[in-house]
């Protein structure tokens, strides 16, 4: 439980401190922290290019862009840096590598607990990019809906869009307002903005629309069939999204319950029973017993991740 908290604790305390650094600025700084941008603009590209000649770095480096461009966390409206995730990930790790290190008197668990911490932080994100994805395909139908009764009013699908997004909630509302903003740059470009608007949005139905939208301002007519063949197909998606989330709901909040009940056991047992725990972190078959209990929980929570990606194909 410590070491769950100074996890907790010390990835928000960086997070923290580098959005403070980079958004609450005053205006006779932001001239410095232009050159700065420009500075780590060119750091980040060599960064990019020396990942870029290792095939498995480079894999990785595009995993993270991808689930920060699918997540909920956002600093001006922009994902947040992939190299900043990579230091805050790095000095997390290696804090609770340390904490868990000394507290358990075991090497072999401190290392595996040190790599079970910067997984943690992928789990997050991939969890934040499946959680924002489900949003969306719930937000979809009301979407599709308020922007066809607003196209009912006035056959104008860019007005009826502007008036849609006023009504609809965060987080499809942040994205649309985006491609909305772009459009309407006095040097927008339509396709640039779709493009732009389609990598933030994590649902093939969305993006289909981006692109079905970019036809008709290019082109006029009408819209209101192609606005009613989403509404029904969303509805008829989102059917099926409820059904499948049913079935493996229930696996993930036993899988859960089981593990805090674990954790909980522990601390209550150091309490109660501090020689027998003792025994765990002095003797050479209790730290290999502590390394076994941490590769179940991780094998636990592998298959468990497993099945719900299956879920949520």
């Amino acid at each position: 439980m410590q070491l769950l908290s100074g996890l907790v604790l010390t990835g928000a305390s960086l997070f923290f401190l580098l959005y403070s650094l980079l958004v609450m600025q005053k205006p006779a700084e932001q001239k410095r922290s232009i050159k700065l941008m420009k500075t780590a603009g060119l750091f980040e590209q060599r960064l990019d290019d020396l990942m870029g000649k290792n095939e498995r770095a480079f894999k990785i480096n595009q995993y993270v862009t991808s689930l920060l461009s699918k997540s909920r966390i956002r600093i001006k409206g922009k994902p947040l840096n992939k190299y900043i995730f990579y230091v805050i990930l790095a000095i997390t790790s290696l804090i609770v590598g340390y904490l868990s290190t000394k507290s358990l008197n075991n090497i072999y668990a401190g290392i595996m607990l040190t790599g079970f911490a910067g997984y943690l932080f992928f789990h997050l994100l991939g969890w934040d990019a499946k959680h924002r994805k489900r949003k969306l395909k719930k937000q979809a139908p009301s979407f599709y809906l308020t922007m066809t009764n607003f196209y009912e009013i006035r056959s104008d699908a860019m007005w009826a869009l502007q008036e849609t997004v006023k009504k609809i909630k965060n987080p499809l509302k942040v994205d649309l307002q985006f491609f909305i903003n772009q459009l309407n740059r006095p040097d927008g470009n339509i396709r640039e903005a779709v493009l732009e608007a389609k990598a933030r949005l994590d649902n093939k139905q969305l993006r289909d629309f981006l692109d079905d939208f970019e036809l008709q301002l290019r082109f006029g007519g009408s819209f209101r069939n192609t606005l009613h063949q989403y509404v029904q197909e969303s509805i008829e998606k989102e059917v099926q999204s409820m059904e499948q989330s049913s079935e493996t709901s229930a696996t993930v909040m036993i899988t859960y319950f089981l593990i805090g009940l674990f954790c909980v056991m522990a601390v209550m047992m150091r309490n109660s029973q501090p020689e027998a725990m003792s025994l765990l972190v002095t003797t050479p078959a209790g730290k290999v017993v502590v390394v076994a209990m941490i590769c179940i929980i991780l094998a636990v929570l592998y298959v468990t991740k497993e099945m719900t990606d299956v879920g949520e194909e």
